[in-house]
């Protein structure tokens, strides 16, 4: 009777299989790093984006409010004018009185005297 020795093609076999393992798990962890690298270029570029978004709306948000102004400040005060009508009231009449101080004749009489002291400290 003839004896065959199957022993090293069996064990050929047997390391051509741990290597082509090995090849497709070392294949597809680059696989994976490319992909992680991939989505972390994805999400950087999607947080540098987000932030200037922010920063543009920040901006505009700075221009708006100095043009805007204090609006919680000039609706408490007129909400306030509406509670207290009576101090509403005296506070136009101050109003009226200090503005009739500046009626066009006083105004032309105060620029008069105005250029005529001008003209006297000049010619002094």
């Amino acid at each position: 009777m003839i004896r065959i020795n199957l022993l090293p093609y069996r064990e050929k076999a047997k390391k051509e299989n741990v290597r082509r393992q090995v090849s497709i798990l070392a294949g597809v962890l680059v696989l994976f790093v490319l992909v992680l690298f991939a989505v972390h270029l994805y999400f950087t570029m999607s947080v540098s984006r987000l932030e200037a978004e922010v920063k543009a709306a920040d901006t505009k948000l700075v221009a708006l409010n100095k043009k805007v102004g204090d609006v919680e400040g000039i609706s408490s005060s007129i909400a306030r004018m509406s509670d207290f009508p009576g101090e509403a009231r005296a506070m136009g009449e101050r109003g009226r009185a200090r503005m009739a101080e500046y009626d066009i004749g006083r105004v032309i009489r105060m620029h008069e005297d105005l250029f005529a002291e001008a003209l006297s400290m000049r010619q002094a």
